[in-house]
């Protein structure tokens, strides 16, 4: 398993990853998510294959400080 700083092109898979943890993603939080998958720091844990395995999102409050926004 590898981390890296993910581009939207991985915003999909993460919202795949919500959608199957829906006691921990209400509607609300499924509506919200992709826009923030786009504007917050995204990153994402992959397999062997490049399969998407979770995810994290940052809101950068400074260059020193960032809040966890969405995991999963």
């Amino acid at each position: 398993m590898r981390v890296i700083k993910a581009s939207e092109a991985h915003a999909e898979a993460c919202m795949e990853i919500a959608g199957r943890l829906r006691t921990h993603f209400d509607d609300n939080a499924m509506e919200q998510m992709p826009g923030d998958l786009r504007k917050h720091d995204l990153y994402v844990a992959l397999d062997e294959d490049d399969v998407v395995l979770g995810f994290l999102t940052l809101l950068r409050r400074s260059p020193d400080v960032g809040d966890i926004s969405w995991m999963g």
